[in-house]
């Protein structure tokens, strides 16, 4: 933590589940370190556009992969991106209202189906939660489920 965010005050909090811990207050940060993974929660690298990553956070992977997951399902906004050793391989961000408003790199394999449409998202305005089955998937290839979802393992 020290490494991302030098000069700021690092404290041990009470520990808490993924599903609880990956939206900390705004200026707050959770991180765990798990054998092959850190994961580090913090809304202020929840980028519209993921590649704008800040550098030091970026080279502070340097030798390993990143990958950046956010999404937001109260504007069904998903963004994620992957850098291998420092250098940015892909960055998608998109949601209903904007549209694709970052596509760097090529479409992973799990994204396939999807830009073919072969899944699309009927609107129902009387569920409150729709299915987000991108960003839901995408979670599932990153870490074997999903943290937020009904009814699915995290």
């Amino acid at each position: 933590m020290e490494r991302l965010y030098p000069g700021w005050a690092v404290r041990e909090d009470e520990p808490s589940s993924l599903g609880d811990g990956c939206y900390p207050p705004y200026g707050m940060t959770y991180a765990a370190s798990l054998p092959g993974v850190d994961l580090v929660c913090d809304q202020r690298v929840m980028l519209d556009r993921p590649s704008e990553l800040a550098a030091h956070l970026a080279e502070a992977s340097a030798g390993r992969r990143l990958v950046l997951h956010a999404m937001h399902s109260v504007v069904d906004w998903l963004a994620f991106a992957i850098w291998e050793d420092g250098r940015l391989i892909r960055s998608l961000s998109l949601s209903p209202d904007n549209g694709v408003m970052e596509n760097i790199g090529g479409p992973l394999s799990f994204e396939a189906p999807y830009w073919a449409g072969e899944h699309p998202v009927p609107h129902d305005p009387a569920w409150s939660d729709e299915p987000y089955a991108l960003p839901s998937t995408r979670l599932t290839s990153v870490r074997g489920g999903v943290a937020g979802a009904a009814g699915v393992p995290s």
